[in-house]
């Protein structure tokens, strides 16, 4: 009986040690994974691999910029580009400030529409959230183009009227943001996640960082917070302490 105990104890342990080391292993694979994608990611971009063709540019338009919120950087750095591409096409550009509240952006695109411009560009303004005043502006022959005004690159589904929206790929900017927080902090992060339920691109972006940092074993998602983007600073306040050691901030803003 001593004997099949302690065999069987042995055997237990002898398992326990193989599940051990199999966990480790894994994890130690994620992690180089993890690294390897992180160095990708974050290397200078030194060639252009985008269009380098297209229709001829059409000059002595009016177009305007609507930002969601010049406070956002992402929105800002967009329209610095956009008013240097009017620039050189030839085009009298406007920037209206949304000023990140839902009334706030209706009356900017109110604003826009009221110019009657050739074209409005959709800085962060969420497609969906503003689609009546989409289709009045495209019933008055306005044309209307998108960024990161959806959840995915093209067309947006059930706003027609907006012709394009460009984008990055929003489940890749996730993945390397939550795999940035798992890297940065050696495989031991306590990740709040804030998305902000107005933007689908918001939502679709922070479930994904969630996953990125659920595959690393010692990380841990303690929090996903949906709160108003144009209010984050001031709410952030009161979260230093929880947010130790990564915190991860998602949504169309800049992921720290």
């Amino acid at each position: 009986m001593k004997a099949r105990t302690f065999g069987g104890a042995l055997l237990v342990s002898t398992a326990i040690v193989t599940l051990g080391a199999s966990a480790s292993f894994a994890q130690d694979a994620f992690m180089d994974e993890a690294k390897a994608y992180i160095e990708t990611v974050t290397a200078p971009v030194t060639a252009w691999t985008g269009p380098t063709t297209g229709p001829k540019a059409q000059p002595d338009k009016l177009v305007i910029y609507v930002s969601d919120d010049q406070r956002n950087g992402g929105a800002r750095g967009v329209g610095d580009g956009a008013e240097e591409a009017a620039a050189a096409v030839g085009w009298d550009f406007r920037l209206i400030d949304g000023q990140g509240a839902p009334t706030t952006r209706a009356s900017a695109l109110t604003q826009a529409i009221a110019l009657q411009p050739d074209g409005i560009i959709l800085g962060t303004i969420d497609a969906r959230e503003q689609a009546p005043l989409i289709e009045q502006a495209v019933a008055q022959g306005i044309k209307v183009v998108g960024w990161h005004s959806g959840g995915a690159p093209g067309p947006i589904e059930g706003v027609p009227g907006v012709i394009t929206n460009i984008t990055t790929d929003p489940l890749e900017v996730a993945k390397a943001s939550g795999l940035y927080a798992v890297v940065d902090s050696g495989g031991t992060a306590g990740v709040i996640v804030f998305t902000d339920s107005v933007y689908a691109i918001a939502i679709a972006k922070s479930d994904a960082t969630a996953e990125a940092v659920k595959g690393c074993a010692g990380c841990k998602v303690l929090e996903t917070v949906d709160t108003p983007i144009g209010d984050l600073q001031n709410r952030m306040g009161s979260s230093p302490r929880r947010c130790s050691p990564s915190t991860v901030t998602n949504g169309p803003i800049r992921s720290r």
